[in-house]
């Protein structure tokens, strides 16, 4: 659960960064739909949810909403440092960050 949460939180703030026109324009040259902004923002802050449920899952609400903020940072840490160099990098590790948070998620939760 611990790498879901870090995970998740990751591809999280990579759908909200990737949401906003200067980090959209970045990777297309051009501006998002309406669309495909709401369609980042939505995912985004749905895997947001699923880190915060996977760190409550490993550590209750008390201590997880703390962990869940610290992964948090480190995720946003990595979005920024990694924006200004490889900006489609940080789409493909977003993109493996949403897979693996939700694959395992959903296999904790089915057994």
């Amino acid at each position: 659960m611990i790498l879901a949460g870090l995970f998740g939180t990751f591809a999280g703030l990579a759908a909200l960064c990737f949401a906003t026109d200067r980090h959209y324009r970045q990777l297309r040259n051009r501006a998002p739909s309406r669309a495909m902004q709401a369609a980042l923002q939505t995912a985004g802050i749905a895997l947001l949810v699923i880190a915060a449920v996977a760190c409550r899952a490993e550590w209750g609400w008390a201590m997880g909403i703390v962990a869940w903020f610290g992964m948090a940072t480190v995720g946003g840490l990595v979005i920024a440092l990694l924006l200004p160099w490889a900006p489609w990098g940080g789409v493909l590790l977003g993109l493996l960050g949403a897979f693996a948070a939700i694959r395992y998620v959903a296999a904790t939760a089915s057994g």
